[in-house]
């Protein structure tokens, strides 16, 4: 049977001697299926924590008279009196584990492999495993750190759950203790299949944090909402609300399915029959085919070229609505078909808001968007003509920007009400292919590597809200667009599916 132990949760890794160890529960290395017959048995015990860099391994003996010829990097450490910590953290990678072997004397070996004859050395300094040890009259003690961005090197990430085992052996005097027992005829410790189960007493906001440590994102706040309430850290210091980018986008795409839950308009309907008084006399006759849901798509057969701050460029105070600009674009392809990414598009649904509602975007979101959400506040820009804008300008706190993934998560459900119907969540997140790299719905975004329940919102990439269709769960974070998207966003997706393994 395989034993089990959660690594203890610290704000900072302690030191060898810290009064924490005694408050961190011990386990002791009592398996002892190799032992030598009169072999002089010590007593080892192991300790582990972590933090949001990296976790500490502690072992303890009354052993007096410790093997000790080896204290360099790499050394053949097990032919001392050693401690062993195998782990393998990624738990699709069944192949290949690390190993952590630190003589008495002070040589740490670091090895990855699949088994005890095909195993790597791993050059390193011991100054990144800040390790520590000392012997004493009555025995000795060791420890080591090791930091979640080694881990990351030679795996493809860190999870919560993970399998592993603690060891002592010395060769000399024909010792070998393990923690979960290894059912081998002979001395036998690289064998993954005997590794007891791991745990980080981390939750997903830790996690989250950990690798904006590991990767040094530039990230302001995570959030975290379950049915149980939402969580929110500062990761580095922020203002109280934060621009969204193209969440903004994702925000318009939601009211327009509120207009149309209330029959006030279809995303089949012309975009003409809204907002023709803008067309120029010349306009593309393409212009009066183009529907809501092509605009809402990016598929309007623009070619991306006028993209919204060139329309702004061309205003002045005394010309023409940004809108005419807009419409004086050709439409060189087919509507309906190629997804061309514009800002405009969503200043164009924005305008249909207005017309509709006869009210401002930003104060129609206020109404019938926002206070249901229980935002605490937001703020939206406007264009000079004081119309608001619809592909950017909304500043958001990261725990309400969490609320809009859990909308979609809870198939439109908001503390018991309604508040876009399930069938327009279904519609969003219809997504088109766009290229390898995701789909693209009504402003809702499908990576390849996600399963097909999979979505997320985001903005300029590093301001994301993810969720799991049906799954009461979603987690947000704001970066300053240091490339946090690509590795935050992954590491949600994960965390989010580690319930179904709990």
């Amino acid at each position: 049977m395989k034993k089990e132990y959660i690594f203890q949760k610290v704000d900072t890794n302690p030191t060898l001697h810290a009064d924490l160890w005694n408050q961190i529960e011990k386990v002791t290395l009592d398996q002892q299926n190799f032992c030598e017959p009169d072999a002089p048995i010590p007593t080892v015990t192991a300790q582990a924590v972590c933090s949001v860099e990296g976790i500490t391994v502690r072992f303890e003996s009354d052993e007096t008279d410790p093997v000790t010829r080896y204290s360099h990097a790499n050394q053949p450490a097990w032919l001392d009196s050693c401690v062993e910590f195998f782990f393998a953290p990624y738990e699709d990678d069944k192949k290949n584990y690390l190993n952590f072997e630190q003589s008495v004397g002070g040589a740490l070996l670091i090895q990855k492999g699949p088994d005890a004859a095909d195993r790597t050395y791993i050059p390193h300094e011991d100054d990144e495993f800040k390790t520590e040890r000392q012997i004493r009259s009555n025995g000795w003690c060791i420890q080591f750190f090791i930091p979640f961005s080694f881990v990351d090197k030679h795996f493809q990430t860190m999870n919560r759950h993970f399998r592993g085992n603690f060891q002592f052996c010395c060769e000399d005097k024909g010792v070998y203790l393990t923690w979960n027992r290894i059912e081998n005829p002979t001395p036998a410790f690289h064998k993954p299949e005997y590794f007891g189960n791991l745990s980080l007493g981390l939750n997903n906001l830790d996690m989250l944090q950990a690798e904006c440590i590991k990767y040094g994102y530039h990230t302001f706040r995570i959030c975290e909402m379950t049915e149980s309430g939402t969580q929110t850290r500062d990761v580095l210091p922020a203002a109280n609300i934060l621009k969204v980018y193209s969440v903004t986008k994702s925000t318009v795409a939601l009211l327009t399915g509120m207009l149309q839950d209330r029959g006030l308009l279809s995303v089949q309907d012309k975009i003409a029959d809204y907002l023709s008084e803008y067309f120029p006399e010349d306009v593309d006759p393409k212009w009066y085919q183009v529907t809501i849901a092509d605009v809402l798509h990016h598929r309007t057969g623009g070619s991306g070229g006028g993209q919204f701050n060139q329309h702004t460029a061309l205003y002045n105070e005394n010309d023409q609505d940004y809108l005419y600009y807009i419409f004086c674009d050709r439409l060189p392809y087919e509507i309906g078909k190629e997804i061309v990414y514009c800002e405009s598009n969503y200043y164009i649904i924005s305008r249909i808001i207005e017309k509709i509602t006869g009210k401002k975007t930003d104060e129609w979101a206020l109404e019938n968007l926002f206070n249901p959400l229980h935002f605490e506040c937001a703020a939206w820009a406007r264009c000079p003509q004081g119309h608001t804008y619809g592909g950017d300008g909304l500043c958001l706190r990261t725990q309400d920007l969490v609320k809009l993934g859990w909308v979609y998560a809870n198939h439109g459900m908001f503390e018991g009400k309604q508040i876009v119907s399930e069938e327009w969540i279904q519609q969003a997140t219809d997504v088109i292919n766009v290229d390898v790299n995701g789909d693209y719905g009504f402003a809702v975004q499908h990576c390849t590597y996600m399963r097909p329940d999979e979505f997320y919102l985001s903005g300029a990439g590093d301001q994301c809200t993810v969720f799991r269709i049906g799954k009461p769960h979603a987690l947000a974070f704001h970066s300053a667009g240091a490339g946090s998207y690509l590795g935050l966003l992954k590491k949600a997706v994960e965390l989010l599916r580690e319930e179904d393994r709990i």
